[in-house]
C-alpha cells in the first residue's frame, strides 16, 4: 500500500510539477496541494496532533449581529468635543473598549480623561443626549426623548482576541499603578 502510494504520487507530481507545466500558477498551487496531501497520507499522526491542539486552543467567538446599530455620537464631559473621528487615529477598537468601560480616553481639546460613564452620548437618531451604562453595550435601547423614542444599539467592530487581551492587560497595568 506504500509502495503503491509512492508510486501514484510520483506520476502525479511528474504530470503537474510547475516545471513541466511552464510554471504557471495553477501548476503550482497544484503541486503544493499534492505535496501536502502526501504529506498527510505518509504522517498522519503529526497533523493528528496539530489539528486536535488547534481545536483546543481557539474556540469559536460568537459575535452579534450590528443591525440596527450605530457608532453613536460621544462628546467630552467638558468642552463637548466630539469624540472617536477618523482624524483623531484611533484603532477600530477604540470605540468598543470605550463602550464596554474598559478604557478611558483624553479630550484632545481639554486634556479631561473620561469614560463612558461621564461622557455625553447622544441619540443617532434625534441627536439628544441620553444617559449610558456599560451594560447596555450589547442591547438595544430606547431613546428617552418623548419625540424620538426609537430603538437602536451600539456598534461593534471586530477585534482579534489576541488584541482586546493586550488592551485588558494594559488597562490592568495601569488600574494597579
Amino acid at each position: 500500500a506504500v509502495g503503491a502510494m509512492k508510486k501514484a504520487y510520483r506520476l502525479l507530481s511528474i504530470k503537474c510539477h510547475p516545471d513541466k507545466n511552464g510554471n504557471s500558477a495553477d501548476s503550482k498551487k497544484a503541486f503544493q496541494f499534492l505535496v501536502s496531501a502526501y504529506e498527510r497520507l505518509t504522517k498522519p499522526e503529526q497533523y493528528e496532533e496539530e489539528e486536535s491542539s488547534s481545536r483546543r486552543a481557539a474556540p469559536k467567538k460568537i459575535s452579534r449581529s450590528n443591525q440596527g446599530c450605530y457608532k453613536t455620537i460621544i462628546h467630552c464631559p467638558r468642552c463637548n468635543m466630539d469624540w472617536g473621528r477618523k482624524e483623531l487615529g484611533l484603532e477600530d477598537g477604540a470605540y468598543n473598549w470605550f463602550m464596554m468601560g474598559i478604557r478611558e480616553y483624553s479630550c484632545g481639546r481639554c486634556l479631561l480623561s473620561f469614560g463612558c460613564m461621564t461622557a455625553r452620548h447622544r441619540c443617532p437618531h434625534c441627536k439628544k443626549d441620553f444617559d449610558y451604562d456599560p451594560k447596555d453595550y450589547h442591547r438595544k435601547i430606547v431613546c428617552g426623548n418623548p419625540k424620538c423614542n426609537r430603538p437602536f444599539g451600539f456598534m461593534l467592530y471586530h477585534v482579534s482576541n489576541k488584541r482586546e487581551r493586550e488592551v485588558r492587560k494594559e488597562q490592568k497595568a495601569l488600574v494597579e499603578q
